[in-house]
């Protein structure tokens, strides 16, 4: 480790607003989106990529902290079956010390309260086509999801802004599990990673 590896990691400190209900424990999804290939290049953009780290709450406490070495330009926050646009930043330099509050105006609303049956049930890229009607329909949407693929944001032109989010990874510790009574294992970075967590199903 060395005092260069720890000087790395990033204090991310989350509050919750007093309106939530706090929870014992949350996933918190990091998303680094690599820059796009220049504008000569055949290649499609790549893929966000997502680490994803478990912060559990003391009892009686209203907020938790975590450390975390990775660049990022996203934080959701999951909990309760309900994902939070935690930050978002446009670069991925930041302080070393970030404060947010989890509001229940940044819940990420899944398409089922959004769209009607039939547009739920288009297949995933038909359905897509639609995805722009939420941010315009709904003036204070910040985000919403398909369970399935997809997780969009609202931007400021209310355009919906989607990109691939695995949701329900299911090899996400490369085939062993190291977590006791069958909990789910997380890394803290699919590439390179340093440590894993363990949430209990």
């Amino acid at each position: 480790m060395g005092l260069r590896c720890d000087d790395s990691l990033r204090k991310i400190e989350f509050h919750f607003a007093t309106t939530i209900a706090i929870p014992q424990s949350i996933l918190i999804h990091f998303i680094y989106v690599p820059s796009k290939p220049n504008s000569n290049s055949s290649l499609p953009p790549p893929d966000p990529i997502r680490s994803t780290l478990i912060s559990k709450l003391k009892f009686n406490e209203n907020s938790t902290f975590s450390y975390y070495g990775g660049t990022f330009h996203l934080i959701f926050v999951e909990f309760h079956q309900n994902y939070y646009l935690a930050l978002l930043q446009h670069n991925s330099t930041l302080p070393m010390h970030i404060s947010t509050t989890i509001m229940p105006e940044n819940r990420c609303s899944p398409i089922n309260e959004l769209f009607d049956d039939h547009i739920q049930m288009l297949p995933r890229w038909h359905r897509a086509k639609y995805y722009h009607i939420p941010c315009q329909k709904h003036s204070n949407l910040v985000c919403f999801y398909d369970n399935d693929y997809f997780m969009c944001l609202c931007d400021i032109d209310r355009h919906a802004n989607c990109f691939k989010f695995d949701y329900r990874p299911v090899d996400n510790c490369f085939g062993y599990n190291y977590c006791e009574n069958d909990a789910q294992c997380y890394l803290d970075n699919i590439t390179c990673p340093t440590s894993f967590s363990c949430a209990c199903k």
